[in-house]
């Protein structure tokens, strides 16, 4: 049995010891994994995902990290909806962000129609805003 490990346990060793860490290549293998079959491989995309937009190892990159969570979700990783609701709510408090409600809107619409419904309440608070 193949073991899924944490990306973010692995990359910030790697980067320590001296090796650069090829994300455009760790994706390839992954979307590979993944069109095979294998779910971790999906998790692993999504992780891609979460260092972007924690700014983990690489530059904080919102637009990144939402590249790489609607990936995942494309490849079979339905948690990522999740993830993309609240990068919704990072433009909606304008955190790491300029502050933008029609982008959280976006952000909000868009994981509502991949299946999110407690996105919904997200789209109603922002009523609220206004």
């Amino acid at each position: 049995m193949v073991r899924s490990l944490s990306l973010s346990s692995l990359v910030s060793p790697i980067q320590k010891i001296g090796f650069k860490f090829d994300f455009n290549k760790a994706l390839s293998y992954y979307e590979f994994a993944a069109d095979k079959g294998y779910k971790g491989a999906c998790e692993n995309i999504w992780e891609l995902g979460y260092l972007y937009k924690e700014g983990e190892t690489v530059k904080k990159d919102l637009k990144e990290a939402l590249r790489y969570y609607e990936l995942a979700f494309d490849k079979g990783y339905t948690h990522t909806v999740n993830s993309i609701c609240e990068l919704g709510h990072l433009y909606k408090e304008g955190k790491g962000v300029k502050q933008d409600l029609k982008e959280a809107l976006r952000l909000y619409e868009l994981a509502y129609n991949k299946g999110y419904e407690n996105a919904a309440e997200s789209i109603c608070e922002l009523g609220d805003l206004y």
